[in-house]
């Protein structure tokens, strides 16, 4: 990854997907509450890993022309 975004502000900071973010997505995108809204059905574990690779990979790319970011606090 080139320059990992990273935006901190007193009460969460935005930041590029890690890995290690697999479990605090999938309990968004596997929460019925949640997934009623967006453009996409409950993901499985599966999933969810396969969504944070992607927004990896998307960090990566030379430009970097998309950017998906995960919240976590200061």
């Amino acid at each position: 990854m080139g320059h990992p975004l990273r935006l901190m502000t007193p009460r969460a900071t935005l930041r590029d997907f890690l890995p290690t973010d697999v479990e605090g997505l999938l309990g968004i995108v596997d929460d019925e509450r949640v997934t009623r809204w967006p453009s996409f059905d409950n993901r499985d574990r599966d999933r969810a890993e396969r969504m944070i690779g992607t927004a990896r990979a998307a960090a990566s790319a030379q430009p970097r022309t998309e950017c998906y970011v995960g919240v976590a606090s200061p």
